[in-house]
């Protein structure tokens, strides 16, 4: 038999070259099914608290974000607020059982909230590596518990439906510690 598959090398190159294809379709197949093309991240919490000699609180937290995925993690807006939880407010209202915006936790006390942002100046996570940012606030000396709350926002996925309202829903990372004052040693 003459022309190009004459012999079984031929038909073994032409099958290995179909096979390497097909891998190479589904290794990229697989990459966007992981969703690596997006940033995935971890926030959390080191807090300390000190007495100052007015008898107010210095209190010190240190976020940490950590980049767990496999791209550049590009730090663009966030904050830290600090919320009185202790004393008790007068008056402490449960969320709604049924609630579109999937707000569960109480509305404490405002005390302090801190923005950061990083549009002007080049902040980034290179993966699998960290970064900490530190926030000082002073909170007054009647403050027993305090809720701290911070939030970082995805840069490459800024804002998405909400599936419970025709809302645009912020995207990002976001921990929440709850922090009895007292001397750190």
């Amino acid at each position: 038999m003459q022309g190009f598959f004459a012999n079984a090398k031929d038909w073994v190159d032409l099958i290995q070259g179909l096979l390497t294809i097909v891998a190479i379709g589904a290794g990229g197949y697989w990459f966007w099914r992981r969703r690596q093309q997006l940033p995935r991240a971890k926030t959390s919490h080191e807090i300390q608290s000190w007495k100052l000699p007015d008898g107010r609180w210095l209190l010190r937290v240190c976020v940490t974000i950590e980049n767990l995925g496999e791209i550049l993690l590009e730090l663009e807006h966030g904050f830290t607020r600090v919320q009185q939880m202790r004393p008790w407010p007068e008056k402490i209202e449960s969320p709604p059982a049924k609630t579109l915006d999937r707000k569960t936790e109480v509305e404490w006390s405002l005390l302090v909230q801190m923005d950061v942002d990083f549009k002007n100046q080049q902040r980034e996570i290179e993966p699998h590596e960290s970064d900490m940012i530190p926030f000082e606030f002073v909170v007054t000396a009647d403050v027993e518990v305090v809720v701290i709350y911070t939030y970082i926002r995805n840069k490459k996925k800024k804002f998405k439906q909400s599936p419970f309202t025709s809302q645009m829903k912020e995207i990002g990372w976001s921990v929440t510690t709850v922090h009895e004052l007292q001397e750190t040693t």
